[in-house]
């Protein structure tokens, strides 16, 4: 099978917010067969430590979620303080707030779980506001 080019992958993302819906859909569709002929999966493609922009994917090569997911518990104060902080802001998106107002109300019926934390958490990181 053959390896996939990071970069290869990036322009395909990239040219998705085009103006033209021909142009995004036709990207979205050779982002696809792209894939699919490379054999990898988007969990080979989503979980891959790769840092090179131009090293070679190759399927196999990826850590399974299980490998990469450190255990985090869940600490509900220090998640919903998490949320309250983020919620606060007033530069993230509609859909993203929607998310948080979901996991918060997820930790108030009970259905919050770890996996909900530590996406929570990585999301914070990524913003930039570790909690």
């Amino acid at each position: 099978m053959a390896g996939l080019k990071r970069s290869q992958l990036i322009g395909l993302l990239d040219n998705l917010g085009a103006d033209s819906d021909e142009t995004a859909l036709a990207a979205a569709r050779e982002l696809r067969r792209t894939v699919v002929e490379s054999g990898l999966t988007w969990d080979d493609l989503l979980l891959s430590d790769e840092s090179d922009p131009d090293d070679n994917l190759v399927p196999g090569e990826g850590k399974n979620r299980d490998e990469v997911a450190e255990p985090v518990g869940i600490d509900r104060q220090k998640d919903v303080a998490i949320i309250d902080g983020l919620l606060s802001r007033t530069n993230i998106f509609e859909f993203t707030r929607q998310e948080l107002t979901d996991l918060k109300r997820g930790i108030v019926e009970g259905a919050f779980t770890e996996d909900d934390s530590r996406y929570l958490r990585a999301l914070a990181k990524r913003l930039g506001s570790a909690g």
